[in-house]
């Protein structure tokens, strides 16, 4: 599987005062962040040192509510290798609703890093209950497998639109690590057909979530009917999957799916049959 940029383990606080607080974390020569960033000469992503600056802020024990809103200024003075254990000593200074924070990042070999940032509050792009985090309380896909990244609309039993970013980082794309089929590189259709059954069985259990598969019910695939394929899809696209309940009667529903990009059709299912099945009956 292909690795998109990874963030630190949680920080480790090793101190706090009444000005801020310091952690640590050693850089996992495994991370499967390297496979991919600069193979070769494996150097840590310069934003993992600001995640790790970030998440150790949020450990001051007086640190008021809120994100991260701003960065003023950030230096990186050396790279950092695998192996090497980074400590970050963070200074917070609160500001009216928000605070302002000076973070220093440091390896045995000294300074590697400078963050001037602001927490703040930041307004809600996405509705309160559609982003990831509802889809995966809802049905149990998980990485690499989930191919939803969020719910623009739902009428429950009726309807639901979702949606997928494409990306190059996608492990489809890649063989052995590296990047496959330069400039012709086609999303599978298959995984299209995939991603807009996700959405049809997020709108067939929308009500009644299981993201557990080993309790209760789970949501299987029962049958496809009438499936077209449209235009190519490509690395950057957006798949928009529309899906809506054609009938649904105890545990078994019926739904059918459009999938488009840039108002392009691409997929078009005429019905898909899903069950919910005790996961005892699986076996």
């Amino acid at each position: 599987m292909t690795a998109a940029v990874a963030l630190p383990a949680e920080v480790e606080v090793l101190s706090r005062s009444a000005q801020g607080v310091s952690s640590a974390f050693t850089v996992d020569p495994d991370d499967e962040v390297f496979a991919g960033h600069y193979p070769g000469f494996p150097v840590l992503p310069g934003v993992m040192l600001l995640e790790a600056a970030a998440r150790t802020a949020r450990q001051w024990e007086r640190m008021p509510p809120g994100e991260l809103v701003a960065m003023d200024r950030a230096r990186f003075l050396r790279p950092v290798r695998p192996g090497e254990r980074v400590t970050t000593d963070v200074e917070v200074i609160p500001d009216g609703d928000g605070s302002s924070v000076r973070a220093t990042a440091r390896t045995d070999a000294g300074r590697v890093a400078e963050f001037r940032m602001r927490f703040g509050k930041r307004p809600v792009v996405s509705p309160a209950g559609h982003l990831l985090d509802r889809i995966m309380l809802t049905i149990p896909h998980r990485r690499s497998s989930l191919l939803l990244d969020r719910v623009d609309d739902v009428r429950p039993g009726q309807s639901l639109v979702a949606r997928k970013v494409v990306s190059a980082s996608e492990p489809c794309f890649h063989r052995d690590g590296v990047l496959d089929g330069v400039g012709t590189a086609e999303y599978p259709p298959a995984l299209v057909v995939e991603s807009c059954a996700q959405a049809a069985a997020l709108l067939a259990v929308w009500e009644q979530p299981n993201p557990d598969v080993l309790a209760g019910k789970v949501e299987l695939a029962g049958a496809l009917n009438g499936v077209t394929f449209g235009g190519r899809v490509v690395p950057g696209d957006v798949l928009v999957h529309e899906v809506s309940m054609v009938r649904a009667l105890d545990d078994t529903a019926i739904v059918t799916g459009r999938t488009s990009v840039d108002g392009t059709p691409v997929l078009e299912i005429e019905s898909f049959v899903l069950a919910l099945r005790e996961i005892s009956d699986c076996g």
